[in-house]
């Protein structure tokens, strides 16, 4: 399927591709929040509560107590074998570990935080340098910084990047396309940070080692296109080539 993806994506990239059947043409409805800005959260919640299951995988483990001062940015729950830490979003006091509301699991055991107003955040300094960073290393950083994908299964990033032995990978696809309707916030992300998002796309495929890296956006988000091959030309090296293609618009 994806090598046929592939080949249909082929050429200069001028034109909008996507596979040959399948799909619907459902209203967008993204003009709402197409041109709102990412803007900062504020003021700070006076509570979050954060589930134990993140994610595809085993439930966190918990390793502070209730009644705990917690830092933003903290790691107050430890990743089974197949999930990723959990870490404090607000600063303040955790509560009593009890059921709370999922959006998928109906409920599940859960982390209260309750704000005490307070600013203080761990720092996380940044390499620069990422390139040197050894395979093992990168992705025990990604693990340990708790990065999952923004799917519905919110597969742990590092696990996607982590190739059974013997595996070969040619091209790593970068989904932007955004299909769904009403959602803007891979849209907004790209327009925004571009360089950024360039750069987080090329040290993915700087850790599987592959040659080739190829962006997907839908047509009605052609504004990110030029954004995205300006950072290309300005970060990519290792010899990757960096494609920016547009694609029809199709749900899913």
């Amino acid at each position: 399927m994806l090598q046929s993806l592939l080949r249909r994506l082929g050429g200069d990239g001028h034109h909008d591709r996507t596979f040959g059947r399948g799909g619907i043409h459902p209203e967008s409805h993204k003009n709402l929040t197409a041109d709102s800005p990412i803007v900062p959260l504020t003021p700070t919640p006076l509570e979050v509560v954060l589930p134990l299951s993140q994610h595809i995988g085993e439930p966190a483990t918990p390793i502070v107590e209730k009644g705990a001062r917690v830092v933003r940015g903290q790691k107050i729950a430890e990743g089974g074998a197949t999930g990723v830490p959990m870490h404090a979003s607000i600063t303040g006091k955790l509560k009593p570990i009890d059921r709370r509301p999922h959006p998928t699991l109906v409920s599940a055991e859960s982390m209260a935080i309750k704000s005490t107003g307070e600013t203080e955040e761990l720092e996380f300094p940044e390499d620069p340098d990422w390139r040197s960073i050894p395979n093992g290393e990168a992705l025990d950083r990604i693990k340990e910084a708790g990065i999952v994908g923004l799917g519905g299964a919110a597969f742990p990033t590092y696990r996607k990047l982590t190739l059974p032995p013997g595996a070969r990978v040619d091209t790593l696809v970068i989904n932007g396309a955004e299909c769904e309707p009403y959602l803007t916030s891979d849209y907004r992300t790209m327009l925004a940070h571009p360089l950024e998002v360039m750069h987080g796309a090329l040290a993915m495929a700087h850790i599987l080692g592959v040659p080739r890296l190829l962006f997907g956006i839908e047509a009605d988000k052609r504004r990110v296109v030029e954004p995205l091959r300006a950072a290309a030309r300005e970060a990519a090296r290792d010899g990757i080539q960096v494609d920016v293609i547009t694609c029809e618009v199709r749900y899913p």
